[in-house]
């Protein structure tokens, strides 16, 4: 019973912390869950707010958002939209205005583009010079959609940490639908992240003619559990569905990997031999805090972990290394009806990588590679489970304490 009474306590006292004191709208607008005909615009805000949007300059919808007080998050569900259409919207709420736009997801066969950045955490000069580059390199112009591959932010119960993460990526998440992946920093008990991403931890869905699955490797995830069903679920789901020419997946901890962080138990036992089965095209990561193209079994594992945090390194490239490179970057993916694109950009703009890829490709049946298993060359990290959440508790109060030194 102390237990919990403490916990409870922990947790009242730091949420009674949390709700920022300023007026207008402290977060956002963001947009998440792109489908053909609707999306979802989240922002924070003393008040609740209203949503307008149009295909027009008169913005001919609006809708008031629901609003949580508790949490003071504002969310507009639109619907009834047009397949493969931008639109553009404006939120309004306590004294203030935000505005942006957005392309619902195409029909199968359409032509769109997505960027992928992660472990953005620390250096925020670093952050925003990746930022930048998306905005003025990626030769597709603004991505339909954007992946993060994790670790968002340093510390998830960290509020001033999040207005950090979301100030620097307002020009591009107000314009771009955000598909956030949890990462080891953004797991705390008391996260927010749950608060700006519900029903973001493990989720699919299709786009165009691929499939998108998103892994949560902070939670159990071996064989068994709700995030590895909920991965064959979708992968079967795109196998028998002849509009799906492609298979991307994302998740944080890497399981083709030779950086610092080494390959991941549970990836290695319980997810390869999936993938390769399910004829899935690439797989990104982060984690390890570089760019790391590796090719196993038709499979392209990307670790793209170069979005803020600090610079990590390589212990040594192995047969199935395409490339490594320990620098600021993102990566940008075109799809183009039966092809792929994956060009990974240093935040200069110059190019590092570029691989190419069709519908007859994707994973197939092979040995793994040596170094992968356990013992191997490239180290081994043990089989992934969940930190406990009296962990977790003590986590989060002591993230709360060097906070409020911080602020002092």
């Amino acid at each position: 019973m102390r237990k919990t009474c403490l916990c409870a306590v922990v947790a009242l006292a730091f949420l009674a912390l949390a709700l920022p004191a300023s007026a207008g709208i402290t977060k956002g607008p963001f947009l998440l869950k792109a489908t053909t005909t609707g999306v979802q615009i989240r922002f924070q805000a003393g008040a609740a707010g209203t949503c307008e949007w149009g295909t027009t300059p008169g913005l001919e919808s609006s809708m008031g958002a629901s609003y949580d007080s508790g949490t003071q998050m504002n969310a507009c569900a639109l619907g009834g939209l047009a397949a493969g259409t931008a639109y553009d919207y404006r939120v309004t709420a306590d004294g203030a205005q935000e505005s942006g736009s957005f392309v619902t997801a195409p029909d199968p066969g359409a032509t769109f583009n997505f960027v992928v950045e992660g472990d953005n955490r620390t250096n925020y000069d670093a952050h925003q010079s990746v930022i930048d580059a998306i905005l003025a390199h990626n030769p597709y112009g603004l991505p339909d959609l954007t992946f993060d591959t994790g670790d968002l932010v340093e510390f998830a119960a960290s509020d001033s940490n999040w207005a950090d993460f979301f100030t620097i990526e307002k020009p591009l998440l107000a314009d771009t639908v955000f598909n956030p992946i949890m990462g080891n920093h953004d797991y705390e008990v008391l996260t927010y992240y749950d608060r700006w991403f519900p029903d973001s931890r493990n989720y699919w869905f299709k786009y165009g003619n691929a499939v998108f699955v998103v892994l949560d490797t902070e939670l159990a995830y071996g064989s068994g559990s709700a995030g590895y069903n909920m991965v064959v679920q979708a992968l079967q789901t795109a196998q028998a569905d002849p509009a799906i020419a492609f298979k991307f997946v994302f998740f944080h901890k890497p399981g083709v990997t030779t950086g610092e962080h080494a390959p991941d138990a549970t990836i290695v036992d319980d997810y390869l031999d999936v993938f390769e089965q399910y004829n899935v095209d690439v797989v990104f990561n982060g984690h390890n805090h570089m760019y790391e193209h590796g090719l196993v079994n038709g499979v392209h594992y990307v670790v793209t972990g170069g979005g803020g945090a600090p610079l990590s390194t390589t212990h040594a490239l192995r047969d199935w290394t395409v490339y490594w490179e320990s620098v600021y970057h993102f990566c940008t993916v075109q799809v183009t009806g039966n092809s792929y694109q994956i060009t990974a950009y240093r935040t200069d703009g110059s190019t590092m990588d570029v691989t190419y890829g069709d519908a007859s490709g994707g994973g197939h049946a092979g040995p793994t590679p040596p170094d992968l298993e356990p013992g191997g060359l490239c180290g081994f990290a043990g089989r992934g489970t969940s930190d406990g959440p009296v962990l977790a508790v003590l986590l989060a109060a002591l993230a709360a304490v060097l906070i409020r030194r911080r602020r002092a």
